[in-house]
């Protein structure tokens, strides 16, 4: 028999919606912020669970560098230290990656950033 599986981003849910329409309003008014703030962590862990990572970071660091992949922190570090060098001015391909890690992160933390942007913009 095949056990149902939930997903982590489903369960997170579940925990929010109880926790703002069943627990929430029965909480003191002095303890609404704190409860505020715990909706707000559980869908950042919600969206981080449900949104891909960009495609391969390293992958396109390593490409823009013109390298072999290696170790993210490695990437970040040379690609520093070539922008500080000035190997990146005015190349399309840098701004390409900042943006697209940019709304990947965006998409985790605040959303509506995105969403207001998108609709201004």
């Amino acid at each position: 028999m095949k056990r149902h599986q939930t997903s982590g981003a489903a369960l997170l849910r579940i925990a929010r919606a109880v926790l703002k329409q069943d627990l929430l309003p029965s909480l003191p008014q002095e303890r609404h912020l704190e409860a505020l703030m715990v909706l707000s962590a559980l869908g950042m862990a919600e969206r981080e669970l449900e949104s891909a990572a960009p495609e391969n970071e390293a992958e396109s660091m390593a490409k823009l560098l013109d390298r072999a992949a290696g170790a993210e922190q490695d990437l970040r570090r040379q690609l520093a230290e070539a922008i500080r060098g000035g190997r990146f001015d005015a190349d399309p391909a840098l701004y390409d990656l900042a943006l697209a890690g940019l709304r990947w992160r965006l998409e985790e933390t605040d959303p509506r950033v995105l969403k207001e942007a998108d609709s201004t913009g």
